[in-house]
């Protein structure tokens, strides 16, 4: 969650048309935390959000899937809320 907001950014033009809304997004990793594929699984209703989270998920960096997790993936669906204040 950390990295995520780390690297959240809100698209300008997104801001100057004062567009809000929540993507979802589906992230797979691999072990070595490597994101495998993103998908966004609820739409904000607004493209420009919606591309900017798929960007904002390809440039985070995760961490490895502890040892004593058995499978070869992780996957986990992700709100990002983008608010103006």
């Amino acid at each position: 969650v950390a990295e995520i907001e780390r690297r959240k950014f809100y698209p300008p033009i997104a801001r100057r048309m004062g567009i809000e809304g929540v993507v979802r997004v589906k992230i797979t990793l691999d072990r070595e935390g490597k994101l495998k594929e993103v998908k966004v699984t609820s739409s904000s209703g607004s493209k420009i959000l919606d591309r900017a989270t798929v960007k904002l998920m390809k440039r985070c960096h995760f961490p490895p899937l502890p040892p004593e997790y058995g499978k070869e993936e992780f996957s986990v669906e992700i709100p990002i809320r983008y608010t103006l204040k």
